[in-house]
């Protein structure tokens, strides 16, 4: 958790906001059900995009994504 500490400061966020946030654990179990989900579903980085139930991974630019989009409507 050290290291999301380190990278808020160095993003400039509201690092006592943050850290409060962080070390409160709000989030925590639906960050784990998301990352299992991913897991269960070949996500094994970021980012990652589902259209239509197929995974896009990486960064892909906007026209691979219009054409997939394209593709499904026809």
């Amino acid at each position: 958790m050290n290291n999301f500490k380190q990278w808020a400061k160095e993003l400039s966020l509201n690092s006592e906001k943050f850290n409060s946030c962080l070390d409160s654990g709000k989030y925590a179990q639906k960050v784990k059900k998301d990352a299992q989900e991913g897991a269960q579903k070949g996500v094994n980085g970021t980012p990652a995009t589902f259209i239509n139930g197929q995974i896009v991974s990486g960064a892909v630019p906007y026209e691979s994504f219009q054409q997939i989009i394209e593709s499904l409507l026809n």
